[in-house]
C-alpha cells in the first residue's frame, strides 16, 4: 500500500500565539506501531509542504484490516 501526503495548511501554532510550526507527520497502519513511518520536519510553516510518501508490504488482508492513521505533529513538543 501506498500513501502520498502532499502537504498541509492553516497548522494552529504550537504556542497559541502567532509562532511558525516544525510540523511532521506520523503514518501509523493498524495496530502495529512497530511500522509507524514519519515525513521529514519542515521548519517554520504552517502550512508545510512534504511531498513525500509512506509504503507498507504484506498482503492485502493484512494492511487493510486496520486503520491508517496520520497525525500533525510539532518537532519542538515535549
Amino acid at each position: 500500500m501506498h500513501v502520498s501526503l502532499e502537504s498541509a495548511s492553516s497548522l494552529p501554532s504550537p504556542d497559541g500565539q502567532t509562532g511558525e510550526a516544525n510540523a511532521y507527520v506520523v503514518a501509523m497502519l493498524g495496530d502495529d506501531h512497530g511500522h509507524d513511518q514519519r515525513t521529514t520536519v519542515k521548519a517554520n510553516s504552517r502550512s508545510p509542504r512534504w511531498g513525500e510518501g509512506f509504503e507498507w508490504t504484506g498482503f492485502k488482508g493484512e494492511l487493510t484490516s486496520g486503520s491508517l492513521r496520520l497525525e500533525v505533529r510539532n518537532k519542538d513538543d515535549a
